[in-house]
């Protein structure tokens, strides 16, 4: 049996197809205030990953994660970061078919980030392109 489970999420958008944000949600139960988010991808040559951490209010930690090929402040796999008071996730840019975001139990190549108070997830219109399960 997977050690991942499979939450309820919420409703879709309009702009957030329902596959993408199944895709999203994934966690361990014992891990629910202690949860690792990894971003990767499936490129492995020319893709790179920036990180961009915004204090907008105090106690408020608020990252702008995007893809590009020309941005080089973090190359996945190995880059780890520790978020402690992080509430909202803000990404852009992402084309899913190229890279997928995930949360889970183990460790593996790509960005991951410990998350303990995330309670948000923004996702702009440029988050497209959803492959096919």
């Amino acid at each position: 049996m997977s050690r991942f489970h499979n939450i309820h999420p919420p409703p879709p958008s309009k702009d957030i197809p329902l596959n993408m944000i199944i895709r999203m949600f994934f966690f361990c139960p014992s891990l629910l205030h202690r949860t690792i988010l990894m971003f990767r991808t499936k490129c492995t040559r020319g893709r790179t990953f920036t990180f961009d951490l915004f204090e907008s209010l105090p106690n408020l930690e608020v990252p702008h994660i995007n893809s590009s090929r020309f941005e080089t402040l973090f190359y996945a796999p190995s880059s780890t970061l520790i978020l402690p008071t992080l509430k909202i996730l803000e990404l852009s840019n992402i084309g899913l078919n190229e890279s997928f975001l995930t949360f889970t139990l183990a460790p593996g190549e790509g960005i991951q980030a410990a998350l303990p108070n995330l309670r948000s997830l923004i996702f702009h219109e440029s988050v497209t392109n959803i492959p096919p399960f």
